[in-house]
């Protein structure tokens, strides 16, 4: 009897033994196995072995107009090797040399500081304001000109090494979004069966991929890029300059596209961007592509 009953009791208390594995096993979520993305590791370890050495070497308030020009360079030296494919990148490099031109100007503004002794001190007070908008305007600009090289030019040194292949790779691991896979399959296929206007069409989903979910973000979403946009806004009423078409000799603003508009709004800018910017880059490297490629030597 004795035994009988030691036998129960350790039968009981095994129960939770035998009971517990499969309850836990119930609640346990399942582990998800994340892909290192091997692919993509590649080729932005090389976009940002570009600019180790200016992000080494500059001063903090000249890191961003340094920077800008050896992105300039790195779009411009993408389409010379290809300009047949490479459509993006060579309105990308006259568009981020327009962006420089722009943060030299905001630049400039430092020497509003001027010391207080020197003016009143009301007067100070306001020149040394402006100087803050117009040091918030640079940096902002700055960090739209990085974002949109570390998120796109990664993907060109995919392409121009290892071809639909390579982008075939970085979209089943995970790194490219469709739209963007779309964009190279477009590219590619158009090369493949010189369809001039199949690439343009894939060059231009780069662009909208660009306009929307990069720079839109971070150069024109929140109450700080608002603020910075209505200086700007400002300025360009004053300059005319701030605003402009980065497609060479051409002479249309955004202001002259969508009267009114606001830049900080992706569909208006998208309107300029597809309506005037494109067609006119297009039209540009079409008649004269011997000045496309002396222009962009020089960057």
């Amino acid at each position: 009897m004795f035994g009988l009953k030691l036998n129960l009791l350790s039968a009981t208390l095994a129960l939770p033994l035998l009971v517990a594995p499969s309850q836990s096993r119930r609640h346990t979520p399942k582990l998800t196995v994340v892909k290192t993305p091997v692919h993509k590791n590649r080729w932005t370890a090389q976009a940002q072995a570009n600019l180790a050495e200016v992000e080494a070497t500059s001063q903090p308030g000249a890191l961003a107009l340094n920077r800008n020009k050896v992105i300039n360079r790195a779009y411009a030296e993408l389409y010379l090797a290809n300009p047949e494919i490479f459509k993006w990148a060579g309105l990308a490099a006259f568009a981020s040399a327009s962006i420089g031109e722009k943060m030299e100007l905001l630049a400039a503004g430092n020497l509003l500081r001027v010391p207080a002794l020197l003016v009143s001190e009301k007067a100070a007070a306001s020149l040394n304001f402006l100087s803050s908008g117009l040091d918030l305007a640079y940096n902002m600009i700055g960090r739209g000109n990085k974002a949109i090289y570390d998120d796109i030019y990664w993907q060109h040194l995919a392409y121009r090494d290892g071809g639909l292949a390579e982008m075939t790779a970085l979209f089943e691991e995970g790194s490219l979004e469709p739209q963007l896979y779309l964009a190279w399959r477009m590219i590619d296929q158009g090369y493949q069966t010189s369809d001039e206007d199949l690439i343009w069409s894939g060059n231009t989903l780069l662009l909208k991929y660009e306009q929307k979910e990069i720079i839109q973000p971070v150069l024109y979403d929140g109450m700080l890029n608002q603020q910075a946009w209505k200086l700007v806004s400002k300025l360009h009423e004053l300059l005319g300059v701030l605003i402009a078409s980065p497609v060479p000799e051409e002479q249309k603003s955004f202001r002259d596209c969508v009267p009114g508009g606001n830049l900080g709004n992706y569909e208006d800018r998208w309107k300029w961007c597809v309506e005037k910017i494109m067609p006119a880059w297009q039209s540009y490297e079409s008649k004269q592509p011997f000045k496309v490629r002396e222009l962009l030597r020089e960057f």
